[in-house]
């Protein structure tokens, strides 16, 4: 994601090429078409890796994705809309249709946010459905796949790309769109959207495949930027990118209840985003002329410059596809003028150095119909007016080095199928005016820059980093960028102060296994969102097999601390169907250090600061706020995308034992925890109060694996004997290690404020002890209490509470609230004999573990289990989208499976990342947008299980929801990790007519509370 604000200084070379110059590698990108198996009849998108219906777009199918495909939004907190056009004109039918989707302000906190939907038809049809709540909405960040269900059929709310009969199956209305397909079913619904335009119409209905012919640049070469190597950058209000200029489709579309059947209907579709549509534009689009190989796409518009207030500029182009070329005439390389008038006539010209051309196009009064479009401050609008019935002209003539016309047109066409629009205003009379880029952005532009070469070239950081992205460390700036590239003399500088509005990686189409170093075979294209030095690690293995079958031992440099990022580079790399051992250090040996870590070098490394760099593992992260989690990993899974099932199954798990072989955990009572809000009963504990409780395995005599947890003290880790006053520091911005009287000179003072150091004042620095991750320290033996020895027992119940997969957010995201994709879940049952199904949103999967407990009740109301560290035994497996089983085809969360049960895990919000505004700080919230909501979660899992249910059983939803009162337990998972849980635990025996037979008379558990791990 992008930061808020960038300032951009470019220092520019004169050169022909930056390409030219050594220090800047030449990056080839082979056609990822090149890579499909020969006679596919499915294609499969990287970067959803969903399985798509698409037989007309088998072995042949042009490339031509273009850069700007993906989703722009990076979560800032202002005005935002991202809109995505497609048009198929019926054969034979003289007439179109066409799809404009829309999302503004998707963090759903302003009056104007909302998710659209809008078709227009034959005979003027129109149907507008629109809702504001904006998380029915999903789209990839990299590539053209997005989507929305305004009404599912289960009652699940898919934010994925389907195969088209299990959308059908699940969403009632809704869409989902790529580059070469389109689905969906829409029902007129303008309750939520502005202005007086109701639908003419009822109902659409769709499923087409789309063979692209033409992108936004020549066949075969890579295809360019509407707006050129600027559009990576937010200059412009709005932004515009041309995503097919011709393709040609079959399927079918129904329009209240009339059906249209076509086969090679040529489409168009296109997109723009940033804070609203130009103030004024015109616009025509026409690949249906009497030469079928021609398409054009001519625009004019009035837009913003660097978001100056009332700093306008009126920009055109003309863009001809033609045998195979693209002929750009753009306001930097050529003349572009128009003559528009409100309605009815579009005359434009522009004279480049090889071409001139000259477009002309006239519609009848009551041709058009009027469609909505988003404004910055009235929200989506009716703005503009269009038309598919315009009678368009086309003319083409090479020039002279002088600018003359070399005889007659070289091109000269027509077509009574245009598509015609102008928008915006106010019009007063026919719109005269000359492109005219303002300098220097027009010398600017026409730097041979290649914006997408420069960023995968840099080190240590993802490509988007470039353009000011708010990654871990300082972003790089394009001074830095250019001027480390390039030797040559700059020209005068200019410094610009730009308005992050969007993702920049949308920009950026990740690199192919033809790129600057060799990549295993079974990894291609899959180096999206991974580090320099990630990069290094996974292209080790040169051979066609990836690494497999290793041990990732917990360290400073084998962890990451408080924190998720899908950035993050990675500590192990595996291929599938790999056995690995992993060790998962707590996060909570401080406070009983010499029980828990003294001694342990492993320990000790993760839990040491310098005296003069710091900390060898930054606690909390980048995120500056609170996650506490030391987590193993990230294991890049080799050839896992975004679509993808990770199962990951938990074969063994063992305490970690200390020097003198002996297991200890702890637990205490967080300020997270329920006896927080509700208070303590005995008179006169004080509401800080922080109770702990130090456990030791028992072990059985026979196996030696641990047969209980047994109490050894408690103390108060609060006590005012934990506040520590230290004399001696200085001043200074590296935070000062410091070591307890008790300490062996890896602890300090300075983490109490998640990294930030405890001010110097006065030669002394004050600290308080109690829940500061990371610091390491004994409780003092007059604080102890020796009773609780031995006077409970608590039944080992060894599992993982937080294991899962990075989100693909492009930026830290704390650990603490569970997510879509696992991570602190703490439920119990993620132990031995379990098996974990997490999906794949991030390239490589990017598996972490930590968190372990050696016990924990469900609900884990005091804020924590036995904490301890664990050595566990896994097997990893990948699942790929096109062949899912049906358990998974669903899975919009963690699925947990034993031998006896299924378990769905729900959250208050599933997705709490992207579902929450300011979500880092709002999810710990009780109240609205808060994850501190059973009665939320309840309603999440409710429906996910019920969807559940219904797909894989083949239920009617009567059927369903009958089972789940008589036979499904709904249980509380956790009531303190911000966003809190909740589980369903469907036995197999219910729809197992095998088990019926062995064991007629279910019983469900054997000891109360914990799921069965076999049967007798």
């Amino acid at each position: 994601m992008l930061a808020n604000t960038l300032h951009v200084r470019l220092l520019l070379p004169v050169r022909s090429s930056v390409h030219s110059h050594p220090k800047i590698p030449s990056l080839s990108h082979r056609s990822r078409s090149s890579q499909k198996p020969s006679g596919s009849t499915k294609k499969v998108l990287k970067g959803t890796r969903a399985c798509i219906s698409a037989s007309a777009t088998s072995a042949g199918t042009t490339e031509v994705s273009t850069p700007h495909s993906g989703y722009h939004y990076n979560g800032a907190r202002r005005r935002f809309f991202e809109g995505w056009y497609f048009k198929v004109t019926l054969p034979g039918e003289g007439q179109s249709f066409a799809w404009m989707y829309s999302i503004e302000d998707p963090a759903g906190d302003s009056k104007f946010c909302g998710c659209g939907a809008q078709v227009m038809g034959p005979d003027k049809a129109y149907l507008v459905q629109h809702t504001d709540n904006t998380r029915i909405f999903w789209a990839d960040k990299h590539e053209l796949v997005l989507g929305a269900c305004f009404k599912g059929k289960t009652g699940a709310v898919p934010r994925q790309l389907l195969n088209g009969d299990r959308f059908g199956k699940l969403v009632d209305q809704g869409y989902q769109a790529t580059l070469t397909w389109h689905q969906g079913s829409l029902e007129a619904d303008d309750s939520s959207a502005a202005g007086d335009l109701p639908s003419t119409v009822k109902s659409v209905k769709w499923a087409y495949s789309t063979r692209p012919v033409y992108g936004w640049g020549d066949s075969g070469a890579d295809q360019k930027a509407t707006a050129g190597w600027l559009a990576a950058l937010p200059v412009f209000e709005p932004h515009w990118q041309v995503l097919m200029a011709h393709g040609l489709s079959t399927g079918w579309i129904e329009c209240d209840g009339k059906r249209y059947d076509f086969h090679d209907a040529p489409s168009y579709s296109e997109k723009n985003w940033g804070g609203s549509f130009p103030s004024k534009w015109w616009w025509v689009v026409c690949n249906t002329f009497d030469n079928p190989d021609v398409a054009l796409t001519t625009v004019g518009a009035r837009r913003g410059i660097l978001k100056l207030p009332g700093v306008e500029e009126d920009v055109g182009l003309i863009g001809i596809h033609w045998q195979g070329k693209f002929i750009e005439l753009v306001p930097w390389n050529a003349g572009v003028t128009w003559e528009i008038e409100p309605w009815g006539h579009w005359k434009a010209w522009a004279k480049g150095s090889s071409y001139e051309a000259c477009v002309e196009a006239t519609a009848g009064p009551d041709d058009g119909t009027v469609l909505r479009a988003p404004t910055e401050k009235q929200g989506l609008i009716p703005l503009c007016k269009d038309t598919f019935l315009g009678k368009v002209r086309l003319q083409l003539w090479h020039v002279d080095s002088s600018g003359n016309r070399q005889g007659e047109p070289v091109l000269d066409t027509q077509s009574t199928s245009g598509a015609l629009e102008t928008g915006g205003g106010p019009w007063s009379g026919t719109w005269k005016a000359e492109a005219k880029m303002q300098q220097p952005l027009r010398s600017i532009v026409q730097i041979p820059i290649d914006v997408r070469g420069i960023a995968e070239s840099l080190p240590g950081t993802a490509a988007a980093s470039a353009f000011g992205g708010n990654f871990a460390g300082n972003p790089r700036s394009l001074q830095q960028t250019v001027s480390e590239m390039t030797t040559m003399p700059p020209v005068p500088d200019f410094t610009v102060e730009i308005p992050m509005l969007y993702n920049a990686t949308a920009f950026i189409k990740a690199p192919t296994s033809n790129g600057p170093s060799p990549v295993p075979s079974c990894c291609p294209s899959m180096m999206s969102g991974v580090s320099t030095a990630g990069r290094r690690l996974m292209q080790a293995d040169t051979t066609d097999a990836c690494p497999t079958g290793t041990m990732l031992k917990g360290s400073s440099k084998t962890g990451h601390w408080g924190y998720w990022y899908d950035l993050l580079e990675p500590a192990l790399v595996i291929g599938n169907d790999t056995e690995i051992d992993v060790e998962m250090p707590t996060f909570a040996a401080g406070p009983a250090w010499s029980e828990m870590g003294k001694g342990d070098p492993g320990m000790e490394d993760i839990y040491y600061w310098d005296p003069v760099t710091g900390p060898r593992i930054a606690f909390k992260g980048p995120t500056g706020t609170a996650g506490g989690h030391y987590m193993t990993g990230p294991i890049y899974v080799c050839g896992a995308e975004p679509g993808d099932v990770l199962e990951v199954q938990i074969l063994d798990l063992l305490p970690r034992p200390n020097p003198q072989n002996e297991s200890f955990g702890i637990t205490t009572a967080g300020s997270i925890g329920w006896w927080n809000r509700t208070g303590y009963s005995t008179p006169g504990y004080k509401p800080s109060r922080a109770g702990a409780v130090v456990y030791k395995a028992i072990k059985d005599p026979e196996t030696g694996r641990p047969a209980y947890w047994e109490p050894q003290y408690l103390f108060d880790n609060s006590d005012p004997s934990l506040n520590k006053t230290v004399s001696g520091c200085v001043p200074t911005e590296v935070p000062l290690p410091r070591t307890l009287p008790n300490g062996a000179g890896y602890a300090n003072n300075t983490a109490g404020v998640y990294g930030k150091p405890v001010p110097c004042v006065n030669n002394t620095q004050n600290f308080t002890g109690a829940g500061y991750s990371g610091l390491v320290y004994d409780s003092p033996e007059e604080i102890r209490d020796y009773s609780v020895k031995g006077k409970w027992r608590i039944p080992v119940n060894m599992h993982i509470g937080n294991m899962g997969l990075a989100q693909a957010t492009g930026a830290p995201m704390i650990t603490s609230p569970p997510t879509r994709t696992g991570g602190n879940i703490d439920n119990k049952r993620i132990g031995i004999g379990a098996t974990m199904f997490y999906p794949v949103e991030a390239p490589g999967a990017l598996l972490s573990m930590g968190d372990c407990h050696g016990s924990q009740g469900d609900g884990e109301s005091v804020a924590t289990g036995v904490e301890t560290s664990l050595n566990g035994k896994f097997r990893i497996v990948l699942h790929k989208a096109d062949s899912l089983p049906t358990k998974l085809q669903l899975i919009n969360y963690p699925i947990i499976e034993n031998v006896n049960e299924i378990i769905i895990q729900g959250y208050a919000y599933q997705d709490w990342v992207r579902e929450i505004p300011n979500p880092q700080v709002n999810v710990s919230k009780v109240g609205p947008y808060g994850g501190v909501d059973l009665n939320r979660a309840m309603s999440t899992i409710y429906n996910e299980t019920r969807a559940f249910l219904i797909h894989n059983y083949d239920l009617t939803e009567d059927m369903a929801i009958n089972i789940m009162s008589l036979g499904v337990d709904f249980e509380i998972t956790q009531i303190v990790d911000s966003n809190v849980g909740i589980h369903a635990k469907i036995p197999k025996w219910l729809f197992n007519s095998t088990l019926w037979e062995t064991e007629p008379y279910y019983q469900a558990s054997v000891k109360t509370g914990t799921s069965r791990t076999s049967y007798p």
